[in-house]
């Protein structure tokens, strides 16, 4: 996916903080709904800050360029406020949201010579499925 940005970020009576991020390189006739996962941070001179992780659905709103954005909403850490007289900093990953199944053992890479597990040690090595989540 390529980058996204925040354009917008706003906080309400109750404390919480919306980031809305514009993101590119969307398919404008999407048929099925995709999720999207949006992690990182925002942060401010004096200690105040905010984690960032949502899974939230792609955008609906996409445009003929293919860009459309989403809010994410999160409560900040009670330990400082943020202050409205100074900026904020955010740090954003955007990616798709993948499932992957993984079977007991260790898929071996070279059958001639297979990893050995130490007594005690569990592995899940054997691909059994993956996907990309949609909505239903």
């Amino acid at each position: 996916m390529p980058p996204p940005y925040v354009t917008k970020v706003s906080s309400s009576a109750t404390g919480q903080m919306t980031f809305t991020v514009l993101i590119d390189g969307l398919e404008e006739d999407v048929t099925e709904e995709e999720f999207i996962e949006v992690t990182g941070a925002a942060t401010q001179v004096g200690g105040a800050f905010a984690m960032i992780n949502q899974v939230v659905n792609s955008p609906t709103n996409v445009d003929d360029k293919g860009t459309g954005s989403v809010d994410v909403t999160v409560t900040p850490s009670p330990a400082k406020k943020f202050r409205q007289d100074l900026d904020v900093t955010v740090f954003l990953r955007v990616s798709r949201v993948w499932v992957t199944v993984l079977g007991q053992g260790q898929a071996d890479r070279n059958p001639e010579h297979p990893e050995i597990i130490p007594p005690g040690e569990h592995r899940w090595g054997i691909p059994r499925a993956s996907a990309q989540v949609y909505a239903q």
